[in-house]
């Protein structure tokens, strides 16, 4: 992928319970990366991997990794009702 691309930043920001806030498409490729091989192979995370290499964009990527994370069980709803910072 692109460095452009990667530094693209996710629409909202993604606070997810296992570890800070994604900001941009790199921060969501280096969080797939981190959640073990087991979760990344859901059909969900696969998606999301599609849609990263072919360099969607944004908006449609920010959505699928929320999906993704929400999934899991691991989005930081909390993090949705506190003001941008």
């Amino acid at each position: 992928m692109r460095p452009a691309y990667l530094s693209k930043k996710l629409i909202p920001p993604i606070a997810t319970k296992d570890g800070g806030t994604r900001r941009t498409i790199l921060e969501a490729c280096e969080y797939m990366a981190a959640i073990g091989k087991e979760r990344e192979l859901r059909p969900h995370w696969q998606q999301v991997r599609e849609l990263m290499l072919q360099e969607v964009d944004v908006a449609a990527v920010s959505w699928r990794v929320r999906l993704a994370v929400l999934k899991d069980a691991k989005l930081d709803v909390s993090a949705l009702s506190e003001p941008p910072t």
